[in-house]
């Protein structure tokens, strides 16, 4: 009889939905990126989630997840301690992964204040592993998305470029107008139920 394979020492745990902006599979291992925000803005906190899974029929040796975080953005923390760590690359042990053997990590990151609408930010990853045979594979994934507008309501942000720029601004004012209308009318439903009782 054989002996079990060893566990990951990435654990699975469940995860808020998110958005999916791109996966690359060129092996039998799926590695899947992703995060909690498709367009966050500067200053933001964001998830990164890596999943991935063993598709083929054969345990994934030693295998190790290289995760690069962009230059954009900067560690905060993550789900597992990484084995190591140097600027913005870290490293985590996945140990054997058996045939439909999957995982995931999560990390935190905070895109940097210094950056302008539309700047690009890019996660790449890497699984190495070793075959039955004993050679060393990898898979890859890997992730872009943009910096947002920003949180600001200021005139200067809504204006932007004609048409998309006044379009912006009317949007804004409509919602603003609906909020007013609503306060409205919760003030005189309460002060109607003052005046009955």
């Amino acid at each position: 009889p054989s002996a079990a394979p060893a566990p990951s020492a990435i654990a699975a745990t469940p995860t808020p939905s998110r958005v999916r902006i791109a996966t690359v599979s060129p092996s039998s291992v799926r590695i899947t990126p992703s995060v909690d925000k498709a367009e966050p803005f500067a200053g933001d906190e964001i998830t990164l989630t890596v999943e991935y899974e063993n598709s083929s029929a054969s345990t994934l040796r030693e295998a190790v997840l290289h995760i690069s975080l962009s230059p954009a953005v900067s560690f905060v923390s993550a789900n597992v301690i990484p084995r190591s760590r140097s600027d913005n690359e870290l490293e985590f042990s996945a140990g054997d992964i058996p045939p439909s053997g999957k995982g995931e990590i999560t990390i935190r990151v905070r895109v940097k204040d210094t950056l302008e609408k539309d700047e690009a930010i890019v996660f790449s990853v890497r699984l190495t592993y070793r075959d039955p045979s004993g050679s060393e594979r990898e898979s890859t994934g890997f992730l872009a998305l943009n910096v947002g507008k920003g949180s600001g309501l200021g005139l200067a942000a809504l204006a932007g470029n004609g048409i998309t720029g006044l379009l912006e601004l009317f949007i804004h004012f409509l919602i603003l107008a609906a909020l007013v209308y609503l306060i409205v009318l919760k003030l005189r439903e309460e002060r109607e139920k003052a005046e009955h009782a």
